[in-house]
């Protein structure tokens, strides 16, 4: 994911591509990082129909694997139910995990 790309996927006008662009080049091009980082409000302004088109286009365009994306109510279930399937950890304890790493994503 690149500037090129963006301007190319019109989902992203022109006055926020060169901000865009470089949020994308801080996030090593990593398109699923994007979106996370612009629907955490990473870019002001940038309204949530363009982030949700800009993420169309990049799971149509091979640039977010889109069986990967998960929301966060659904990691956290999938992270007690495996967690603590295959451990002694408490479900109180691994929620407190999980917090903290989706506190760390939405950063």
């Amino acid at each position: 994911m690149d500037r090129a790309a963006l301007d190319q996927c019109g989902a992203v006008a022109p006055v926020f591509l060169d901000r865009a662009a470089e949020l994308a080049g801080i996030l090593n091009g990593d398109g699923e990082a994007l979106v996370r980082a612009l629907r955490a409000g990473k870019l002001k302004h940038f309204r949530k129909s363009k982030t949700d088109e800009l993420e169309k286009w990049l799971i149509d365009n091979g640039y977010v694997d889109d069986a990967r994306i998960l929301e966060p109510d659904k990691r956290r279930r999938l992270a007690l139910q495996e967690v603590v399937s295959v451990t002694q950890a408490e479900p109180e304890d691994v929620n407190l995990v999980v917090e903290w790493l989706e506190s760390a994503v939405a950063s």
